[in-house]
């Protein structure tokens, strides 16, 4: 059963991503090379812009509802609501400086607001249905988000020549993010009419904020690093290649987004569960299979990625592509690695060892600026890519060794010689 709930889960996942392969596909053929640097502005924007609405409240929101009770999942849900409500209404308005100062285009003005909403919705619910374990079901949510509509815009794309612009692909993006809302939320949680909404519990709120928000912090600090990169090299090497930069960082992200899918959202569950409950014997299990399906996902993805976009590249023939198909290289290694970090991340994750998983997001953002200015003498061209790649070197070098510090299992090896200590392998 396990299996075939991850061959569909994958499916959808590598449909979504196929679809989102073939979207830039599309863009590299119809837009000029700085319309996609706008769009991977945008992009990046929305992204980033997710963690200040969510505040990473699902560090423990999501906690308590994987190991609570049908009224305490209607509690949690109601508490996180409200306490979405209000990020909403303060940060919002925030996005007037970025097109009051002209960072981005007006005519994406009303794009972006929207985006920002549907994108911060969905991607809560996705992660509330990967902690309720229905990682098919997410899947799917995620396959509306990003499978659906780029087919239909492509189609667009490749039939009306009226609709090759950038709006039409902020249009299709927020249909499939409504999508990707309206459809799953229908099997989370019926909640029913005779039932009293739970009353506004500003306790639980702070106590879930005073939990999350260091790992909020680390999160910015990763997440500006992947938004940062974009701005900063639309600075120093200009908008022209930045669409050359936005296409090879997304594709190379398909290596990331399909280990999520098929390793990442199947491991969680069971780690969470097995450390909550001291089953170190099936938490040792689950890492090691995270790690076998780890290794061969990253490589297999790693290979495919170089050589579609080498064969794409070749069928789209614009010399802007071509000439700087070495920024793929930097894009799929700093990927790469962020991959292999996930494994102690998820790791630390389940034993609730947020602040070092912070820790090691400052960390990365650190050696990201310290590699970008210090290549800057060597390279202009290649000082972000560096970064980039010399970045993620530092998060997964900062999670494993803040993992070999905490295992959990490392205690009972040493209280118990003899057979435990095979719990000590990573």
């Amino acid at each position: 059963m396990q299996a075939k709930l991850r061959t569909a889960s994958l499916l959808f996942r590598s449909a979504a991503l196929g679809a989102k392969f073939g979207l830039f596909f599309v863009l590299a053929i119809f837009l000029a090379p700085e319309e996609v640097g706008v769009f991977g502005l945008v992009a990046a924007t929305v992204n980033f812009s997710l963690y200040f609405l969510g505040m990473d409240f699902y560090i423990h929101a999501n906690r308590e509802f994987r190991v609570g009770d049908r009224d305490k999942r209607k509690f949690v849900l109601a508490q996180t609501a409200r306490l979405f409500v209000v990020t909403h209404a303060v940060m919002l308005p925030t996005f007037f400086l970025l097109f009051h100062f002209e960072v981005l285009p007006w005519r994406l003005f009303p794009f972006v607001i929207a985006l920002s909403v549907l994108e911060h919705i969905s991607t809560e619910l996705y992660r509330l249905l990967i902690a309720f374990g229905r990682p098919v079901l997410a899947s799917f949510g995620f396959f509306l988000r990003l499978g659906l509509w780029p087919f239909v815009a492509a189609l667009g794309f490749f039939l009306f020549p009226q609709m090759r612009t950038l709006e039409t692909v902020m249009f299709f993006w927020a249909i499939g993010a409504a999508l990707s809302i309206i459809t799953p939320a229908m099997f989370v949680v019926r909640w029913p009419r005779s039932m009293q909404i739970p009353a506004f519990d500003w306790g639980w709120i702070k106590a879930g904020l005073y939990i999350a928000l260091p790992f909020l912090l680390g999160t910015l600090c990763l997440r500006g690093m992947q938004t940062v990169d974009r701005y900063l090299f639309d600075f120093l090497v200009g908008p022209e290649i930045l669409g050359a930069f936005v296409l090879f960082l997304g594709l190379a992200g398909v290596v990331p987004a399909m280990l999520q899918a098929g390793v990442y959202s199947f491991a969680l569950p069971v780690l969470l569960s097995s450390a909550h409950d001291k089953e170190w014997e099936k938490f040792s299990g689950q890492l090691k299979e995270l790690r076998t399906g780890l290794i061969i996902g990253s490589v297999i993805l790693s290979v495919g990625v170089l050589i579609g976009a080498r064969l794409m590249l070749i069928f789209i023939d614009n010399p802007v592509y071509l000439e700087n198909f070495s920024l793929l290289f930097f894009a799929v290694a700093a990927n790469l690695l962020f991959a292999f970090s996930m494994y102690f991340h998820l790791a630390l994750y389940a034993c609730k060892k947020d602040n070092l998983l912070a820790l090691s997001h400052v960390t990365g953002l650190v050696a990201f600026g310290l590699g970008t200015i210090a290549f800057i003498s060597v390279s202009i061209f290649y000082a972000v890519p560096f970064g980039l790649v010399f970045g993620n070197f530092a998060i997964l070098l900062t999670k494993y060794l803040s993992f070999r510090k905490h295992d959990p299992r490392k205690a009972i090896a040493n209280a118990e010689p003899g057979p435990a200590t095979n719990q000590r392998e990573l």
